[in-house]
């Protein structure tokens, strides 16, 4: 997953760029993503049957405890 702030003229990976995995920053078959009305990035993840969080204002996913979203 690459960020890319308005008016960059490149992109910054924050997640996916270190093969697939269950780490936090990794993805391993991901199959669908939504955003709230926040800004927060929420992916699904197939293989890892999970749902990771990625807060827009830092650049680590948050993925805690279990939680139906």
């Amino acid at each position: 997953i690459v960020r890319w702030d308005k008016d960059a003229a490149k992109g910054e990976i924050i997640v996916g760029g270190n093969w697939k995995g269950h780490g936090l920053n990794q993805m391993n078959s991901p199959c669908g993503l939504a955003f709230d009305f926040e800004g927060n990035l929420y992916i699904a993840e197939w293989r890892n049957h999970r749902i990771v969080r990625f807060d827009k204002s830092v650049d680590k996913p948050f993925n805690g405890k279990r939680k139906k979203y």
